[in-house]
């Protein structure tokens, strides 16, 4: 068994180091949040209420 057939994903896709906000492809923004990873700490953000940056629950 090889290591890649473990992923679902091609582990030799191309991989977009850094977003920047200007870029509104499709492409882009489909591969930001099919790779995005919700941590502990955003999930408690989420889960708190909190706005964004705001550090303090509404």
């Amino acid at each position: 068994m090889q290591i890649k057939s473990l992923f679902k994903k091609d582990i030799f896709r191309s991989i977009n180091g850094l977003v920047k906000a200007h870029q509104l492809d499709d492409r882009s923004v489909w591969q930001e949040l099919d790779e995005f990873v919700i941590t502990r700490e955003l999930d408690r953000h989420f889960r708190n209420g909190r706005e964004w940056g705001s550090g303090h629950a509404n």
